[in-house]
């Protein structure tokens, strides 16, 4: 529903994904899955073996989530530097899928060859510039005037 999809943009957006705390069946362990299917670094702060709040970050750290207690643990994981987007970035290549007529999220990342989260976020970046309009029911089309 609702949350999944927006808990996909979440980790498509985020440069790490920090879980502060999970129960076994959670949200927060679907973002943690989006954002290491994406490559993006999972990191989880540890719990009371008691609580049942702290056995997704538990499991997360069992699994190779890397380990949290303040800030720098998520600064020693990020990348070095951000290097320049290429020529084709991810937004480039959604920008020529949009039309005039909205059309579904899925339909656009399939057409730009992108997994539909990172579609998503590239989506809601396009947005942001000016470049693309959201319509309901998760459509997207092109901008129509000068930024078109």
């Amino acid at each position: 529903g609702l949350f999944v999809r927006r808990n996909r943009l979440i980790a498509a957006l985020s440069q790490a994904t920090v879980v502060v705390e999970a129960a076994e069946k959670s949200g927060a362990l679907s973002t943690a899955a989006v954002a290491r299917r994406l490559g993006r670094p999972l990191l989880a702060v540890p719990g009371d073996v008691d609580r049942p709040t702290s056995r997704g970050c538990n499991a997360l750290l069992r699994a190779g989530a890397h380990f949290c207690e303040c800030a720098a643990d998520v600064v020693r994981v990020l990348p070095p530097a951000v290097t320049p987007e290429p020529a084709w970035s991810d937004e480039a290549r959604l920008a020529a899928a949009l039309g005039t007529e909205p059309l579904p999220a899925e339909a656009l990342a399939a057409r730009a060859g992108l997994a539909i989260e990172r579609a998503l976020g590239a989506l809601l970046r396009l947005e942001w510039a000016g470049a693309a309009v959201a319509h309901p029911g998760q459509r997207w089309s092109r901008r129509a005037g000068p930024l078109a």
